[in-house]
């Protein structure tokens, strides 16, 4: 179903929703399905520096695997896995049990093949819309 938003310029901007996708030009954000994107989204090695300031997707995986509070997210340039994150709600988030309706983004890498176009910024244009719709009680990003 199309809907419309502004871009940051103020020109209206139409986007799509179909079934668990948000789309943004060739830009998509669909749920990690281990059978679907496995192979492409743990092939993908980091050069050293990234490496330091993010889990690789299978460490992540293996990290917050069985954490209930913990969603990891695809990106898809078309219908090609592009990168990969992990989206983190819950009281283990923030290490506060009385903070609630905050998600914190982890583990954020695009595969170096894809890296320089701009797949990560649009990902990050599409994450509001995304964590609203997919999970409303979130307030805070």
């Amino acid at each position: 179903m199309p809907f419309a938003s502004l871009n940051e310029r103020g020109k209206m901007q139409w986007r799509r929703q179909r079934g668990r996708k948000m789309i943004q030009k060739d830009v998509q954000l669909v749920f990690y399905e281990e059978e679907e994107h496995e192979a492409s989204i743990c092939g993908y090695e980091l050069d050293v520096k990234q490496k330091e300031v993010t889990f690789m997707p299978r460490a992540a995986l293996e990290r917050f695997n069985g954490n209930g509070h913990c969603t990891p997210v695809v990106i898809l340039d078309g219908n090609v896995p592009a990168g990969f994150f992990v989206l983190h709600a819950g009281p283990d988030a923030l290490g506060d049990p009385g903070l609630e309706g905050y998600m914190l983004i982890r583990s954020l890498s695009v595969n170096p093949l894809f890296q320089g176009r701009g797949i990560g910024q649009q990902a990050m244009k599409l994450l509001p819309l995304f964590v609203k719709k997919f999970f409303p009680h979130i307030g805070e990003l």
